[in-house]
């Protein structure tokens, strides 16, 4: 019995994850975290948020600047040594 109840959420988590809708979201939120983070000087959260932006994203190029621009700013600034 409690099979039949396992089998079915298992699959609905499976599909619910997968959703490229929740990935597009979740790739937004974590540039603006990163831009959030960056502006106020938290270097490695920006960084951080920037770099879970996957390859397979459209945002990727974006993510890729900030990464970037991030790690410009630390070596500036002395951190990178």
């Amino acid at each position: 019995m409690k099979f039949l109840v396992i089998v079915p959420f298992v699959l609905f988590a499976g599909l619910s994850c997968s959703n490229p809708g929740k990935v597009e979201e979740a790739d937004r939120k974590n540039l603006f975290q990163a831009e959030f983070f960056y502006e106020r000087g938290f270097t490695a959260r920006a960084l951080m948020h920037a770099e879970r932006i996957k390859k397979s994203s459209p945002r990727y190029a974006e993510a890729q600047e900030w990464v970037r621009r991030i790690e410009e700013d630390r070596t500036a600034a002395g951190f990178g040594e």
